[in-house]
């Protein structure tokens, strides 16, 4: 979310963001940046306005997963440091007669119509948390009970 002022010679940067920015039950499975970056304030205010919750980062810390240039959101109860997810190939999800790769992230549920397709870590067979995987697919999102 971006804001509608430029602030430190960067355009979008402050100022009014939207409503409210509520970010709940995702997987950021790549940490070269930031998963989430707030750029400025919700009309509906801080913290209340902007929400990460029951989220996953591969990102070691909430504070390296979530940045923000104006006040700070409500940033609480996710997962951090989730990086080796382990792919099965027992399972078809889209119908084509050919098994499918699968991720879980204790958050959400994932397919990869094409193993030849999903982003890899070389040589190992695991998704690359570097990068976002374009080719995977979301299965559903798994409410954890919480």
């Amino acid at each position: 979310m971006h804001g509608t002022l430029s602030c430190g010679g960067i355009d979008h940067y402050c100022g009014i963001a939207g409503h409210d920015f509520d970010v709940r039950y995702n997987s950021f499975l790549y940490r070269k940046a930031p998963a989430v970056r707030l750029r400025g304030t919700p009309t509906l205010g801080l913290p209340v306005g902007a929400t990460m919750r029951f989220n996953v980062f591969a990102h070691d810390h909430e504070t390296d997963a979530v940045q923000w240039t104006e006040g700070a959101p409500t940033v609480q109860d996710n997962l951090t440091g989730r990086t080796t997810y382990y792919a099965t190939q027992t399972c078809d999800f889209d119908g084509d007669g050919i098994n499918d790769s699968f991720l879980a992230t204790e958050q959400t549920l994932w397919y990869c119509p094409a193993p030849s397709d999903c982003v890899t870590a070389p040589g190992s067979g695991k998704p690359n948390v570097a990068e976002p995987p374009s080719a995977v697919k979301p299965v559903a999102n798994v409410y954890s009970g919480r």
